[in-house]
């Protein structure tokens, strides 16, 4: 019996993989599952692209992008591994040797691309990747609406710009100069409904820079957008007053302007998307669960980026004398906001974090730098003697073990990330045992990771991944008995969670050079090297802080 048309062309499809329909359609469902619900990753209908697939009508670098990008979320990750390398290098050389015919799909191709990427440990590739994509929806004008095109394929443009839009913003990082996509030119509405958007249910919704009918929205990729656009102005102003180490005392109307636009934002919110361990339960168990999540803790992430520059002795700070010089009444207040907005984060994550079992908190590996920053300001609150910015070690340890819980099970997908966890093993380490030697570190003079200098060819996770996860295996030393000692304060964190993290509270104290990732976690399922170098700019030396006094 002869095939169909449309089994022959999808047949054609899958040999550009090279396995068979089944894992192909794996991957694809691990897109839908895992990448795009972090947000504005949702620029791909599901229904529609399989039905493409199915037909034969789906582009090879777009299928290639896909299974590439979400292989890292499938089971049998490790060997998928150079097999998903593959198909992201065979999705490039498609696309590059078709540079200068762009459409819709080579676009949404190379923005998976570049998120493959900034996953693997190569995010200089995904910078300019992301300036690359930009340039080719410019060219293509994805930048305006096209009412010539069905409700669907409008806004499978239009999110696949707002992606753009937050990728660009994130990979700048509050430095002018690396913005590509000018907020004006984007004259495009938000995205709809997710509902409306999945059952092909036209509808209209408003724009980036009108804000008048904050509270008739109910889209949380639009609330996301709005709280992403605020930060990255929050970023940009940062930024001006440290480069010109001025306080924000001097615009204070411009720093309480940010404040009240976060303020309507959150009131604005329906209260299906208000925050609650119930709305986060009953999301548990679908993929909106990330977006959900990410919403809420960058909405306090926000505020903490705003407050930390009047927090002495932090990285991201102004110097101490521009602080000294700060009204005593705005600096308590902007520290105790700070605290407070930590709090905020670490309370989200501590009443969810254990409600899902069998799947992921979330996927969007942006969680982090965001528990890692509130991390820091809960930490710097634990040696501060200040009334109005202050917490106990027992406080903040529940903080620190919910952090660390939920990050670590994501290190197996997201191993780049494996050096925020070590720290935030440090920082629990330097409250549960005051006296130990604290951990060698290095800072950085730059918070944005370009601003450093980078080698001409990086290497990936990937490619050095599986070398290193074979030598860490046979690397990892055999246990050897400790004494055991017990704490007043000590919390029960489950037996999982005390094979991956070796908590001083529970074991005799590690020598320093023990408190590395490797031997607690094992050799990841998606190869890494866990000896990144801390002097990439990524932490805050909190240990020098902490025994200078933060300088005051």
């Amino acid at each position: 019996m002869a095939a169909s048309p449309a089994t022959s062309a999808s047949g054609r499809l899958d040999q550009y993989l090279g396995c068979e329909k089944a894992l192909i359609r794996r991957h694809i469902d691990a897109y839908f599952d895992y990448i795009y619900p972090v947000p504005l990753y949702s620029f791909l209908h599901r229904a529609d692209f399989l039905n493409r697939y199915a037909n034969g009508g789906t582009t090879p670098a777009l299928l290639l992008a896909v299974c590439g990008a979400s292989a890292r979320f499938l089971p049998a990750a490790t060997q998928l591994a150079r097999q998903s390398k593959s198909w992201i290098e065979k999705a490039e050389r498609m696309l590059f040797q078709s540079l200068g015919r762009t459409t819709l799909e080579s676009v949404q191709a190379l923005v998976l691309i570049g998120l493959h990427y900034n996953c693997n440990n190569n995010p200089n590739k995904s910078f300019v990747y992301v300036a690359l994509a930009a340039r080719m929806a410019y060219a293509i004008k994805l930048h305006k609406e096209d009412s010539r095109l069905s409700f669907i394929d409008q806004e499978c443009r239009r999110r696949l710009m707002w992606c753009l839009f937050v990728n660009d913003r994130f990979q700048a990082g509050g430095v002018p100069e690396y913005i590509v996509l000018s907020t004006a030119s984007l004259q495009i509405q938000l995205p709809c409904p997710e509902h409306n958007f999945q059952v092909d249910m036209p509808v209209s919704t408003s724009r980036l820079e009108d804000k008048s009918n904050l509270n008739t929205e109910t889209s949380m990729s639009t609330f996301l957008l709005r709280v992403f656009d605020v930060r990255n102005r929050i970023l940009l102003y940062a930024k001006q007053l440290l480069d010109t180490s001025t306080s924000p005392e001097q615009s204070l109307p411009q720093f309480q302007f940010f404040e009240q636009e976060l303020k309507d934002l959150l009131d604005s919110l329906p209260p299906e998307l208000a925050f609650s361990t119930r709305a986060y339960q009953l999301r548990a168990f679908s993929p909106e669960r990330t977006t959900f999540i990410t919403l809420h803790i960058f909405f306090h992430h926000c505020h903490c980026e705003l407050y930390r520059l009047l927090n002495p002795g932090y990285r991201e700070a102004l110097p101490n004398s521009v602080i000294a010089a700060t009204s005593s009444e705005l600096v308590a207040y902007a520290q105790a906001r700070c605290l407070e907005h930590a709090i905020s984060i670490g309370e989200i994550i501590t009443t969810t974090h254990d409600l899902v079992e069998t799947d992921l908190y979330m996927t969007d590996m942006s969680c982090f730098v965001v528990l890692y920053q509130a991390s820091c300001a809960i930490l710097y609150a634990c040696h501060r003697e200040s009334p109005a910015y202050t917490m106990s070690p027992h406080t903040a340890r529940r903080y620190f073990i919910a952090f660390i819980e939920t990050l670590a099970k994501l290190l197996i997908h997201f191993p780049r990330f494996a050096i925020y966890v070590n720290d935030i093993r440090n920082m629990l380490r330097s409250i549960d045992e005051p006296n130990a030697p604290l951990p060698p570190q290095k800072a950085s003079a730059e918070v944005d990771f370009r601003a450093r200098l980078v080698s001409s060819e990086e290497t990936s996770d990937e490619e050095a991944g599986a070398n290193k996860a074979r030598e860490q295996t046979s690397a990892i030393p055999h246990e050897t008995p400790h004494t055991q000692t017990q704490s007043p304060h000590v919390q029960d964190i489950g037996t999982e969670t005390m094979q991956l993290i070796d908590l001083s509270m529970q074991a005799a104290p590690p020598l320093e050079g023990d408190y590395g990732l490797g031997p607690y976690f094992g050799a990841p399922a998606y190869g890494f090297d866990t000896a990144y170098d801390p002097d990439q700019g990524l932490l805050w030396d909190w240990a020098d802080a902490l025994e200078s006094g933060f300088n005051l």
